[in-house]
């Protein structure tokens, strides 16, 4: 996944190729408002309904989501990350480093 960032925020990237990895928060814009609290987990449709909270679905209380994953590359404004669990566009509202 590539985060392109706003050329005002330049700077704030800085060093940021210091670390192998990063928390990014990011906000999931066009997830759907959810409807029920517990659903089957997916690929295991078989089993009784489980909290949200105990599966992967997209479609959660909050739109916000925390992201940790190792950085490929940072060239100027653009950084590219492993493995993040977005779609184009979506707006990204914090970006450190992760520190093990």
């Amino acid at each position: 996944m590539t985060l392109i960032i706003n050329h005002e925020f330049i700077k704030t990237l800085d060093g940021i190729d210091l670390y192998t990895h990063l928390i990014i928060v990011h906000f999931m814009h066009k997830v759907k408002a959810i409807k029920e609290l517990k659903i089957p987990p997916r690929r295991m449709k078989n089993i009784t309904k489980v909290g949200l909270f105990a599966t992967r679905t997209s479609n959660r209380p909050n739109s916000h989501r925390c992201y940790s994953g190792g950085i490929i590359d940072r060239h100027r404004n653009i950084v590219k990350v492993l493995r993040l669990e977005a779609i184009g566009d979506t707006p990204i509202l914090d970006i450190k480093p992760y520190i093990f």
